[in-house]
């Protein structure tokens, strides 16, 4: 049902009044009920006779979900903004970050070498002079001179190398390598660290391991070094054990290193922070024992590149 409003009602009743005039009288003067028929015909097209309206609670219920979705619309209008403004300063930060990593690479790279250069004089007339014959005392502590200087200068190295692996910056130089003669330099660099502490040091080589393999020589030997360290330094006596496996497919090798010992082993929740950063287990027992707590981050890293 079409709902007209009484204005509306009013101009029809007034149009069908005008037009039954006009058909009464179209007998008397046919030309002037002619014109007034058309005029009246005029007025009801010009203005619709009746319109529909929409029902006051409707209007209200449209009127009202305009208003959430204008209020919806602010909001997520704000959302976006504060969003943007997130990103803006995520991403300054993140500028920042980067320009402090560089600076912090550049500087510890220049502190290295400053420190490097004289430290390495102090080890080589160290090494110099103990190959003479020296008085028992005075070779005693060269020995420490040259211990100190070594574990020194270890301590310098890991820093750096952490410090160019989270700026990005540490590359691997493969080349072609002599596995025995690596396994061998790595031992005796290593066992020197028994010192009189009564430690039996085993290896298990697997014969199917080729002479000749092509890899970062330096990295290898450097994590072998480290996993070896610790099982030297935290074991007061018993047994240390380097194991070497192989598996060949194709033209590659994959070598799996594993280094035991009867130390003192690792509490069991301690098991997950053991690669984190300068993390040192149990400082208050272990107080007395050099490192950083850097090796063992720089060997998962190495092994990750």
């Amino acid at each position: 049902m079409i709902n007209m409003s009484i204005r509306t009602r009013f101009r029809l009743l007034i149009a069908l009044g005008i037009f039954l005039g006009i058909a009464g009288t179209a007998f008397v003067n046919y030309r002037a009920a002619v014109c007034l028929a058309l005029f009246c015909l005029a007025l009801v097209c010009l203005r619709p006779l009746a319109r529909p309206t929409v029902p006051r609670t409707e209007y209200d219920a449209l009127a009202l979900q305009n208003a959430r979705l204008e209020a919806l619309a602010a909001e997520r209008a704000d959302e976006l903004e504060k969003a943007q403004a997130d990103v803006t300063v995520l991403t300054q930060a993140k500028i920042a970050a980067e320009n402090n990593v560089r600076s912090k690479t550049a500087f510890l790279a220049n502190m290295s070498h400053e420190i490097r250069t004289p430290l390495n004089a102090i080890l080589g007339l160290s090494e110099v002079e103990l190959r003479n014959e020296l008085p028992t005392e005075t070779r005693i502590n060269l020995k420490k001179i040259y211990s100190s200087g070594t574990t020194l200068l270890g301590i310098i190295n890991d820093i750096l190398d952490m410090s160019k692996i989270e700026s990005g910056k540490f590359e691997l130089f493969p080349t072609c390598y002599d596995f025995a003669n690596l396994i061998s330099d790595t031992i005796h660099m290593n066992v020197v660290r028994i010192a009189s502490k009564p430690i039996d040091f085993e290896t298990a080589v697997d014969p199917n391991t080729p002479a000749k393999l092509f890899g970062d020589e330096i990295r290898i030997k450097q994590i072998l070094t480290n996993l070896l360290s610790n099982a030297f330094k935290y074991t007061l006596e018993g047994t240390v054990t380097l194991t070497i496996f192989c598996r060949r497919r194709e033209d590659k090798v994959r070598l799996t290193f594993t280094v035991s010992d009867t130390g003192i082993g690792i509490k069991k929740e301690d098991i997950e922070t053991i690669f984190a950063e300068y993390n040192q287990l149990d400082r208050e027992a272990n107080r007395k024992i050099e490192g950083t707590g850097l090796g063992l981050s720089i060997c998962k890293n190495l092994v990750e590149l």
